[in-house]
């Protein structure tokens, strides 16, 4: 039976990405302890290695090319954190000090809704049992987030140490790696692993710089809409909206949640809030789906959306929000990979575009 598999060019291409999997797989395992500043450090090699090349054919030499590409982006990402943080910063503490009275206002709300419903339909349900249960859960996800603070002060810091390190040796070494670990395929398979590897790189950078920039144009987007309604801590907001954006169908329904909550907390909350807030997500989805996607991400993936939703769902279920994150990608490059092994098993020439 597995000799009957193997002897056709879908069986073995099966069975070869199996095992391709498998070996991420435990490489992912191997190297989990430094995987986060690894996947950042190639992001940033996706994104600067193009200008470095450039100053390269201007006459620069590598180590000069390197320093100034890796210095310009340690400019930008302090004089972001210098700007932004202090806003976002305020803005959580903000949050922080009203969230009890925001709870008193919701726990009285239900308390309400439970008299409304059970005068009118004779639904009857204890509304301090509801209130009690989601103040424990909270208190319980609080002290999970707690004791897990430390271990992501440590992640932090150690990513922030480690990524301009890799990403230099990834500037410097990468291609020639690369090409040492290209010479070990056989002939037959040398022009359409170097294919496959194109394909793959041209059409991740494309995505990454595409969705690094809608995320920015949607979080600033959402931040002017927020403070133009009337919305507190609207800069938190929106930046929540840019990165819930990055997650397909459901990313939208997320960012609409936590300023609701908080609108709905208030002593007076208004109405025009409660229409308002989800107005301005929806604005700038349309801007995004209709001017930001086009015009920047157009064409760098090409899955079902069915296959996008499932994707989403089941790598969210098992590696979290970053999962949900990196499904698109992920589920892209197998894409390639496997359509590759098909067409050069068949013997079919694996188009470049």
């Amino acid at each position: 039976m597995i000799q009957w598999i193997l002897d056709r060019p879908i069986g073995r291409a099966i069975f070869i990405y199996t095992i391709m999997l498998i070996s991420l797989a435990l490489l992912a395992v191997i190297f989990s302890p430094v995987l986060i500043p690894l996947l950042v450090s190639f992001l940033f090699y996706s994104l600067l290695q193009p200008l470095t090349n450039k100053l390269l054919g201007r006459g620069f030499s590598k180590y000069s090319a390197i320093s100034l590409v890796l210095i310009g982006l340690v400019v930008i990402t302090v004089t972001v954190i210098v700007v932004l943080f202090p806003f976002l910063l305020d803005q959580i503490a903000e949050l922080q000090s009203r969230l009890p009275s925001i709870w008193k206002h919701i726990s009285a709300m239900v308390a309400e809704l439970g008299n409304v419903l059970q005068q009118k339909a004779g639904v009857s349900f204890d509304p301090d049992t509801v209130v009690q249960r989601a103040l424990e859960y909270l208190k319980q996800w609080g002290a999970s987030t707690a004791m897990s603070s430390a271990s992501s002060v440590m992640t932090i810091a150690m990513t922030l140490m480690l990524v301009p390190l890799i990403t230099f040796f990834l500037l410097k070494d990468y291609q020639r790696v690369r090409n040492h670990v290209m010479s070990w395929l056989p002939n037959r398979g040398f022009e359409l692993g170097w294919l496959t590897y194109y394909r793959v790189t041209s059409q991740l950078q494309k995505y990454l710089r595409g969705v690094m920039i809608q995320s920015l144009i949607v979080a600033m987007v959402a931040s002017i809409g927020f403070w133009l309604i009337g919305v507190d801590m609207p800069v938190l907001f929106g930046v929540l909206t840019g990165l819930f954006n990055l997650i397909p169908y459901v990313g939208p329904l997320l960012a609409i949640i936590p300023p609701l909550i908080i609108a709905l907390g208030e002593q007076s909350y208004s109405i025009g809030l409660l229409f308002g807030i989800p107005a301005v997500v929806l604005t700038a989805q349309l801007i995004d789906n209709l001017v930001v996607i086009p015009a920047v991400i157009a064409n760098t993936v090409n899955l079902h959306p069915l296959v996008v939703l499932l994707g989403i769902v089941i790598f969210g279920a098992v590696f979290g929000f970053i999962g949900m994150l990196i499904a698109i990608p992920a589920m892209s490059v197998s894409k390639i990979v496997f359509n590759a092994l098909i067409y050069g098993l068949q013997g079919k020439d694996f188009e470049l575009a």
